[in-house]
């Protein structure tokens, strides 16, 4: 198997391992395997994202933890503009989800690239929360979970899902 093929299928094992909501220990091997945090991986809707960008989408707050102590870049956009920031912030459930993870990484992005779009990370996870809201995230889990088709319903799989079911 040549190295371009073999990146690819660690690439679309770590995409699985994201929308399928893998233990971490999954996603952990396939980046000790050299999946890549920067490289592409394909959306629900088959549009190339960012694995950080897709996991905050599906609110996989581990994952998203593993992903930047591994390089990953918190204010990288993908292929269409989208940071983990902007997609967290869609849902309210997420959005409290991906805080913790997101606002410290960013913070420290910031530090280190002074960013004009990053003056908003400057706050408290209870005001990244309340913009969600502010900016007309959806307060329930039952928006759409699908990056990529924004217009299914949710398959409820968010790791807060996953919590408040057991």
């Amino acid at each position: 198997m040549s190295s371009d093929s073999s990146q690819v299928a660690l690439q679309r094992r770590l995409r699985n391992a994201i929308l399928t909501a893998s233990s971490p220990s999954v996603v952990s091997r396939l980046l000790v395997a050299k999946a890549s945090v920067s490289g592409p991986v394909d959306d629900e809707g088959g549009s190339p994202t960012l694995p950080l960008v897709l996991a905050a989408y599906k609110g996989r707050a581990r994952v998203a933890t593993l992903l930047l102590a591994a390089g990953a870049d918190a204010a990288a956009a993908d292929a269409q503009g989208r940071t983990a920031r902007d997609v967290a912030l869609r849902r309210a459930a997420v959005a409290r989800l991906m805080a913790p993870v997101l606002l410290p990484a960013l913070t420290k992005a910031k530090g280190a690239a002074d960013d004009s779009q990053m003056e908003e990370e400057d706050e408290t996870e209870a005001e990244w929360c309340r913009r969600a809201l502010a900016n007309g995230a959806d307060e329930g889990d039952t928006e759409e979970m699908h990056i990529g088709n924004l217009d299914e319903e949710s398959d409820g799989d968010s790791e807060d899902d996953a919590r408040t079911s057991k």
